[in-house]
């Protein structure tokens, strides 16, 4: 009988030893997937992180674009402004004048220094030159435009 005590003791602590192996694989596998999504969770606020910046990046650029726009919008507001003035400046000298009125002198033109910056530069980019007086005519020209205007 003491025989089978020592060795159902033996077989029981067989069984405790392989269930304490057995628990000790399980914690370490356990221990892994722990690990794991400790690194999923590290890689998840990376990236939300890296969209928050994105985002962010993403409204300054749409806020950019709505200052320029306003922008372009205020100065073509000044062109449409500018030209007005200069279409009713130039119906003003079209106008046929009376006999007993004397035609007004046209306008001076703006100064450089008054015109907005983005219009100084424009018109420094873009200056007109007056084209050159016409050749004088030849005597047979002349004569050509003398019988043209008898012809008619």
């Amino acid at each position: 009988m003491l025989f089978r005590s020592v060795c159902g003791g033996d077989v029981e602590k067989a069984e405790l030893v392989e269930q304490v192996e057995q628990r000790e694989v399980t914690i370490g596998q356990l221990s892994g997937e722990t690990e794991t999504i400790g690194e999923y969770v590290m890689l998840y606020q990376a990236q939300r992180e890296a969209l928050r910046a994105k985002f962010k990046e993403k409204d300054n650029f749409i806020q950019q674009l709505v200052s320029e726009k306003e922008a372009v919008q205020a100065q073509l507001s000044e062109v449409q402004t500018l030209m007005k003035q200069l279409v009713t400046g130039r119906t003003r000298e079209n106008r046929p004048t009376t006999s007993h009125e004397a035609p007004s002198p046209p306008p001076p033109p703006p100064s450089p220094s008054s015109l907005p910056l983005h219009l100084r530069q424009f018109t420094r980019a873009h200056r007109i030159t007056p084209s050159p007086p016409p050749p004088p005519l030849t005597p047979q020209l002349r004569q050509w435009t003398v019988y043209s205007s008898f012809c008619q």
